[in-house]
């Protein structure tokens, strides 16, 4: 979990401030014709750090000064260092989509959901568990970014409503954008896993960096859906192919 608007340390210290950070992302969004609205969701700094009057991560947490070098992180305080409603990472996702949109939006608001790693794995359990309602009529389009194909029957249950956004072949509105080393965009085998289209999100290494890398591509999805009335996506089809040379010598687990 990172600090709020945060994407990757990393490429922050390598690139640019605007490369890791959400800046680019939202310069982009603010860049479209229809001008939409921005929701930050902060499910990592879910502790309040009284001394310093502010929310952090564990990972902060964990850093701040002690009295000594050898001493214990501060003991954390259900009551005093959480926040109610927002104490967990579900929890604050159900906090975005059921108190801070409907205050800021119209009843009839079009909702696009981009999220990677941990994130997008807790949101959409609560759009698969909370799906009837409020969230079948707003929620337009899904993009996650993974390290892995997801399990379908794990992931995205069996509500027949939401599998059907999710990836029925009549109605589907979700991409996953999967680490791999093929080019951005490049169709990937994991539609049979995941249960919806599967792309390569132009990055191999690093889930953190999938938004950094993506996050056009995954812009473009979300106008696409919104533009074209009754938009699906048309399933793709990828054959996985075992390499030769791997099945001959039985894989590389084996080193």
């Amino acid at each position: 979990w990172q600090d709020l608007g945060i994407l990757a340390w990393r490429t922050i210290g390598l690139t640019s401030i605007a490369a890791g950070s959400i800046i680019n992302l939202v310069h982009a969004i603010e860049s479209a014709p229809d001008k939409p609205g921005i929701v930050i969701a902060n499910p990592g700094q879910l502790l309040w750090y009284r001394g310093g009057q502010r929310a952090v991560t564990m990972t902060t947490w964990n850093a701040l000064p002690r009295q000594t070098a050898v001493s214990l992180a501060m003991e954390i305080s259900e009551e005093k260092n959480r926040v109610a409603g927002n104490r967990t990472p579900m929890e604050h996702v159900a906090h975005i989509f059921e108190e801070v949109i409907p205050k800021l939006a119209k009843a009839n608001v079009a909702i696009d959901v981009m999220a990677t790693g941990d994130g997008a794995q807790v949101a959409v359990e609560y759009l698969r568990d909370n799906w009837e309602g409020k969230a079948e009529k707003n929620v337009v389009a899904v993009a996650v970014g993974c390290g892995y194909t997801w399990s379908r029957v794990e992931m995205v249950g069996e509500g027949a409503k939401f599998r059907t956004f999710w990836g029925n072949r009549v109605e589907q509105r979700a991409r996953g954008y999967i680490q791999n080393y093929e080019p951005l965009d490049t169709p990937l085998a994991g539609r049979k896993d995941m249960g919806c289209n599967c792309y390569s999100a132009g990055e191999n290494a690093i889930m953190e960096l999938i938004i950094p890398v993506a996050y056009k591509s995954m812009l473009g999805f979300f106008q696409l859906v919104n533009d074209v009335p009754g938009y699906r996506e048309i399933p793709d089809e990828v054959v996985e192919v075992e390499d030769e040379e791997e099945s001959k010598d039985g894989g590389t687990d084996q080193f």
